[in-house]
């Protein structure tokens, strides 16, 4: 388990296809570092600020609003929307402050609405 902000543990999961996709990332490199991002120099991880210029780049040419925080809430609003029941959600993306609680109920609120706007 990696270990995400302020050094707290994180489970990643992923689906089998995303697996195979990453079996087959892993497998196309010319490297043997056990990390998934890897430096511009491929001689370990991938900073922060590596990752930080990714992401401005494919902001730039998608013209888009796009940050791994971006990211985590799309996961969890396709989760919300899918019908994870809440706490879950919280479990995956390791919150547990109330704020971030109260962000994802809104979240989770939102998605409920979508879903009864499809039945009606």
């Amino acid at each position: 388990m990696p270990n995400g902000k302020r050094k707290k543990a994180r489970m990643v999961l992923f689906t089998r296809s995303c697996g195979e996709y990453l079996k087959k990332y892993l497998e196309e490199r010319d490297d043997i570092l056990p990390f998934v991002f890897i430096n511009p120099s491929a001689t370990g991880p991938a900073c922060i600020r590596t990752i930080q210029d990714r992401f401005n780049r494919y902001k730039k040419d998608l013209g888009i609003h796009l940050s791994p925080h971006t990211l985590r809430h799309t996961f969890a609003a396709h989760l919300a929307i899918k019908g994870m029941p809440l706490a879950f959600i919280q479990d995956l993306l390791g919150h547990d402050s109330p704020h971030q609680k109260q962000l994802y109920a809104r979240l989770y609120s939102h998605a409920r609405k979508e879903m009864y706007d499809e039945w009606m």
